[in-house]
């Protein structure tokens, strides 16, 4: 139109080729656009699957993470309890050893006097047999002396009936005597 009012001539058929080279233009820009529109729609799509699947990646990553942080407090809690556990049992294992070595010194006591007594039991045992030897001597010399004591008291009956018979004969004797004289 500038050409034309300047001119004063008929450029309708520049401008209509200079128009379809620019329609063209703009049709090949309008292409190569949509062209891009359609890459940052697929790009876009594209991206949003990868957005989903990141998504559902970073939830599942969240799961696990929730797991594992549940199976670490579990874990965590197992620890502990074995930790306690532990030290009970070290705790119940010393009570035992502490009383074990109680009784093993009390055991070891028990043996001494025991070896003491049957030392004591043997030596009173050697002394009672002793005695029974020395009271067995004792008795046979007793029934020994009560021999001696019954033939002792038999001679004694012996002479007292001698003595007896001799006083009667010399009581006889004297009164014949004395009747005599």
């Amino acid at each position: 139109m500038l050409l034309e009012y300047c001119c004063k001539t008929d450029y309708r058929i520049l401008i209509a080729e200079i128009t379809d080279k620019h329609h063209n233009e703009i049709d090949q820009i309008e292409r190569m656009f949509k062209k891009k529109i359609q890459e940052y729609v697929d790009n876009a799509k594209i991206m949003k699957q990868n957005m989903d699947t990141m998504r559902e990646y970073n939830d599942q990553l969240e799961k696990d993470r929730a797991n594992e942080k549940q199976l670490r407090l579990k874990l965590e809690e197992e620890y502990m309890q074995n930790t306690k556990n532990h030290e009970e049992e070290v705790k119940l294992r010393l009570k035992f050893e502490g009383k074990f070595n109680t009784m093993h010194d009390t055991h070891r006591e028990l043996q001494i006097r025991h070896e003491r007594t049957l030392k004591e039991l043997r030596q009173v045992q050697y002394q009672l047999k002793e005695a029974e030897d020395e009271a067995k001597l004792k008795s046979l010399e007793l029934v020994d002396l009560r021999k001696i004591q019954a033939t002792q008291d038999t001679k004694i009956e012996a002479l007292t009936e001698y003595k007896k018979t001799t006083m009667k004969e010399l009581k006889k004797k004297n009164y014949n005597l004395m009747t005599a004289q």
